[in-house]
């Protein structure tokens, strides 16, 4: 009998569904959940070394957030303002392109009434700074409404042990 690599419990896969839950990211998963629907932070930081599962984190974060809040995902990021603002407008299917930054809170404003807009970053050790100085503005001029949880790399050399 052949087996495909989603039989693997161990293989690596970004699929919710693939989840298997452990005590350790259990935790990680209640408290940024606990975070970005209460709204307490607007900028949440998941950091790890590569093969740590921080993609499938951010996509079960957005499963068990989907009644909560309206989430888009950002795999690879662009570098600046602009495009990343470009990218989440995109992903949403909003046509409307011109002033991207400006739309994108208005956006996640709009979304207010139904929890907020919820920004999953993967691959964020990408973002320039001013990126991530937009993001923060961007949270700023939101209200509230807009949240993020941005995924970094964290090389072996940097972990403390």
């Amino acid at each position: 009998m052949a087996h495909g690599l989603d039989a693997n419990p161990f293989s690596r896969t970004t699929r919710p569904t693939a989840y298997v839950p452990r005590p350790e990211s259990e935790e990680v998963l209640e408290g940024l959940q606990a975070r970005v629907v209460a709204g307490d932070a607007a900028l949440s930081r998941l950091a790890g070394p590569a093969g740590m599962g921080k993609s499938l984190l951010l996509r079960v974060l957005a499963d068990r957030t989907a009644e909560q809040l309206s989430s888009v995902l950002v795999p690879n990021p662009c570098a600046g303002p602009e495009d990343l603002a470009r990218q989440v407008l995109e992903a949403m299917d909003d046509p409307r392109q011109s002033a991207p930054q400006l739309r994108l809170v208005e956006v996640a404003k709009q979304l207010s009434d139904s929890g907020g807009l919820l920004l999953l970053v993967d691959n964020a050790e990408r973002l320039a700074p001013e990126a991530i100085a937009a993001l923060e503005d961007w949270h700023r001029r939101s209200d509230g409404s807009l949240r993020s949880v941005c995924a970094a790399l964290v090389p072996i050399a940097e972990r403390s042990t």
